[in-house]
């Protein structure tokens, strides 16, 4: 399972890009402005139940903030 999230605001000078990918029961985070590398994080759970209610409480959060999910030119989401 992985959740890619895109938010775009140019009048608040955002382009920002949000990505959790599950492995096991851990979550692979890596987040920052389009164009870079960005920001590298692991968090380890106590079960893969619990990793991918992280993962779908973040991203309905991120949601809210005016991030949508990341689409490429096809329609068909990345396999990062």
């Amino acid at each position: 399972m992985q959740k890619r999230l895109i938010k775009t605001d140019l009048g608040a000078n955002n382009n920002k890009f949000w990505h959790a990918k599950l492995n096991g029961s851990s979550v692979e985070l890596n987040w920052g402005r389009v164009g870079a590398h960005g920001q590298f994080l692991t968090k380890t759970f106590t079960s893969e139940d619990v990793a991918v209610r992280y993962i779908e409480r973040t991203a309905n959060t991120k949601q809210r903030e005016g991030y949508v999910p990341q689409q490429t030119m096809s329609g068909i989401q990345p396999n990062v």
